[in-house]
């Protein structure tokens, strides 16, 4: 045609289209990345400290209560601690990276608490499958990756196909990670109260399944004794 390369994609696109993040205009990783990372962190040192401690029980179990007791007590004690936690988290957020919440800090709690729900029942559940803490650790490295990518932070659930989907949909961290993004860039979420459903449905699922293996896991160790 006889102009250059440049011209012709002014003339033939004159309009250009990018893509970006709601409430990210600068499309810079200071306002999306760093508060993945955060969240991501703050599971992990849930998954590490409840499982740890779970199989501590295994191997030092002398209480005069059942396990499922022990259980219970642990998970309200660890809830507690989870939710100072995440208060820290938000806090640094706002304070380090100047990201401010953008709603009130009883509504990132109530969200912040479901998810830690979610979390130490996931956590008691993973650690009653393994019967030394080092396994349990080995275990444990491989699970913040598929977790990150599962939950739609950075490849979006809708852009999965319906298997990926239905799988992401047992991470914690995929109810979590966008709705918090969400809440502290634009102050709002659309799928608030479905999050906090599908996080509670989540861990007293988890938790059940921990309470099950335990007594299998108890019921064998009497047979065997036997």
């Amino acid at each position: 045609l006889g102009i250059s390369e440049d011209a012709a994609a002014k003339k033939i696109s004159p309009v250009t289209a990018t893509l970006r993040v709601l409430g990210n205009p600068l499309q810079g990783y200071l306002l999306f990345f760093p508060i993945g990372m955060a969240l991501a962190a703050f599971q992990q040192g849930i998954l590490f400290t409840v499982g740890a401690s779970v199989l501590h029980e295994h191997e030092n179990f002398e209480h005069g209560f059942r396990f499922w007791q022990l259980l219970i007590a642990k998970n309200i004690f660890y809830w507690l601690g989870a939710l100072v936690s995440f208060a820290l988290t938000i806090f640094a957020l706002g304070k380090l990276l100047a990201i401010p919440p953008r709603v009130s800090f009883l509504t990132l709690l109530i969200l912040g608490g479901s998810f830690s729900f979610a979390v130490i029942s996931f956590a008691e559940f993973f650690a009653s499958i393994f019967s030394h803490e080092v396994n349990f650790v080995r275990a444990s490295l491989m699970y913040p990756v598929p977790a990150f990518i599962f939950s739609g932070y950075t490849w979006p659930t809708e852009s999965m196909s319906a298997a990926f989907q239905t799988a992401a949909g047992f991470f914690p961290l995929t109810w979590l990670s966008n709705a918090v993004r969400d809440l502290l860039l634009i102050g709002q979420t659309p799928h608030f109260e479905q999050n906090i459903f599908a996080l509670t449905t989540l861990g007293a699922i988890f938790f059940a399944l921990a309470v099950f293996v335990e007594r299998n896991r108890n019921f064998a160790a009497t047979s065997v004794n036997r």
